[in-house]
């Protein structure tokens, strides 16, 4: 990007957007109400105090020159207004927007021209499903609807790829081999990636596929580890009577014990003095306290009358005050929520720790990636995701995670991940660390906001999955201002790179008739697929040219998208001028 971009708002994804428009080379000019104009993050960058609501601000800041605009801060009101402000102002800048608002996020970016809105949660969520499955993940986009990710991997002395080329571990060609690092090697070199090159012990490659295939080159075992593990059907129809009775209020606990012990004692007297059998006298204590019957307990002695007629006018009031708490306690439908704990696995499913915005977010992203059972920890009864995400299948267990107990109903130890997301850091170091003590292997995701935060935790808290979401959206926001085609953007070896698809759509493309490895090899291209017109993925061919209606996504340093772009609008203008 040629021409300067204007950045309204240095909260904590604002700067973290900035510091990849610096990485990406591109000349910033920032607004904010809050900041210093001698905090040293501004070095090299015009800065411009005050609010970029008002007109001549944005005019101050030279509005309309710039490229882009970028506004994130975390009131929506306030970016939705600059936004159609800046676009007043200067109709062909492409402007991106923070949303919190789902509804607004697709709706925005149709009504209003070269406008696109991005939600933090959205954003993030992907990373955060896709890091629980298979470990870190430096990049994740959609590609034909299907969820791709990039990922480095290292090679260790037990690891099943060393000593083995890239070409025999994936000989299906499912996954693409971005780079090579070799150990005693200072600098990476994308263009010498080779499938047939041996893999050594303290080599680092870069992959993409899909979370699946990734997660096998990781762990070859994993495809085994994926059978949910269930409990035996007595167990688990235990577990729920457990639960159940823990869901009960006090009050229900006492009427129930009381209505138990009263059963049982009922039933002694007529089988030891009556010389009822069991079954009959059960049935005689059942039939007196729900229907006051006698029984033919006229016949009887006068120590057994008193006690029926004691038994008869407390069962009146037991079975009265037991049916208006338990009617009480069905309103409240925490029963629905005891019988889910059925439906728990013993082992190798997701935990969801947190069901907002983020948290329901993630929930669908594992159910897109096709996980079959996530069971989610909320604290809030009153959560309006609770109802959709049992709609989706998940599990909903209603707790405070801080609690040991809590987070063994939901068997975070033997679960395959857990994933920590509520809207609090705090909380959420907590949970993590908890989780940890329960099971010191287990893989942890846990959400943070602050990057700086992010690293300690990994390095003195042994969560090795501490991922901030500022850190996880920031490259979208600065993909979106190079337009549709670039799908990511992500740090490769201190060098940004890019996701770009890109269609033929007509015969003075520049790509038009032009061989995939001649483009590879010319621009620095990492070809990751290739499509037909009808959206059927084609047999992948480097060196059949490239017809009209089909497409090619691939990965390039961030410098050679610049030289691209302008080249294929350099093209169109030689070819405008060339028509009569």
């Amino acid at each position: 990007m040629r021409g300067p971009v204007l950045l309204c708002g240095l909260g904590t994804i604002g700067w973290r957007i900035l510091d990849f428009l610096r990485a990406a080379g591109v000349s910033v000019v920032a607004i904010d109400t809050t900041c210093r104009s001698d905090d040293t993050r501004l070095s090299g960058i015009q800065f411009i105090s005050g609010d970029f609501r008002e007109e001549a601000i944005l005019r101050q800041a030279n509005i309309a020159q710039v490229q882009g605009v970028l506004i994130v801060t975390s009131d929506d009101l306030i970016n939705i207004s600059t936004g159609l402000l800046a676009r007043r102002l200067n109709p062909d800048a492409r402007i991106v927007l923070r949303m919190f608002n789902q509804n607004l996020v697709n709706r925005l970016g149709k009504t209003v021209k070269n406008m696109t809105a991005l939600s933090v949660s959205a954003l993030s969520a992907p990373i955060l499903a896709i890091s629980a499955l298979s470990g870190d993940v430096m990049a994740a986009f959609a590609l034909r609807e299907e969820r791709r990710q990039v990922a480095e991997i290292e090679i260790t002395e037990t690891s099943s790829l060393a000593n083995r080329a890239f070409g025999l571990i994936d000989p299906t060609e499912k996954l693409v081999l971005i780079s090579h690092q070799k150990k005693d090697s200072s600098q990476q070199k994308q263009e010498v990636a080779s499938r047939q090159v041996a893999l050594k012990p303290g080599d680092r490659i870069v992959v993409c596929g899909v979370p699946s295939d990734v997660q096998r080159l990781r762990e070859p075992s994993s495809e085994q580890l994926r059978e949910l593990l269930w409990a035996g059907k007595v167990r688990r129809f235990f577990r729920v009577i457990h639960r159940t009775f823990r869901e009960l209020e006090r009050p229900v606990q006492i009427c129930l014990a009381v209505l138990v012990t009263v059963v049982v004692a009922s039933t002694m007297v007529y089988h030891w003095g009556v010389n009822d059998s069991w079954p009959d006298a059960l049935y005689h204590t059942i039939s007196l306290i729900t229907t006051g019957s006698e029984l033919g307990a006229e016949k009887t002695e006068g120590w057994f009358k008193v006690f029926v007629s004691l038994l008869k006018i407390f069962s009146i009031a037991l079975i009265a005050a037991f049916t208006a708490i338990v009617t009480n306690y069905l309103i409240k439908i925490r029963l629905g929520a005891a019988l889910e704990a059925r439906r728990i696995p013993d082992g190798n499913h997701i935990v969801i720790c947190g069901l907002g915005n983020v948290g329901f977010r993630v929930l669908e992203e594992l159910l897109r990636i096709g996980e079959e059972s996530v069971v989610i920890l909320e604290k809030k009864a009153d959560n309006p995701f609770i109802t959709a995400a049992r709609r989706k299948g998940a599990v909903v267990v209603i707790g405070d995670g801080t609690l040991p107990d809590v987070l063994k109903q939901c068997k975070v130890e033997t679960a395959r991940s857990v994933i920590v997301a509520t809207s609090l850091e705090l909380v959420n170091l907590e949970i993590a660390l908890i989780v940890a003590e329960l099971n010191p292997k287990q893989r942890i995701v846990i959400r943070l906001g602050d990057s700086l935060a992010t690293d300690t935790v990994r390095q003195a808290a042994n969560v090795g999955l501490a991922l901030s979401v500022t850190e996880l959206a920031a490259p979208a926001f600065v993909a979106a201002l190079f337009g549709d085609r670039v799908m990511s953007i992500f740090p490769l070896e201190g060098k940004l790179q890019a996701v770009m698809e890109w269609k033929i759509a007509d015969e003075q493309d520049m790509f038009h008739k032009q061989r995939p490895r001649d483009l590879a090899q010319e621009y620095h291209l990492t070809l990751l697929e290739r499509t037909t017109a009808d959206l059927k993925k084609s047999t992948w061919d480097s060196g059949r040219a490239l017809e009209v209606g089909e497409s090619i996504t691939f990965i390039l340093p961030l410098q050679q998208l610049e030289q691209l772009l302008q080249t294929a609008v350099e093209k169109i203008v030689a070819v405008s001028d060339s028509k009569p």
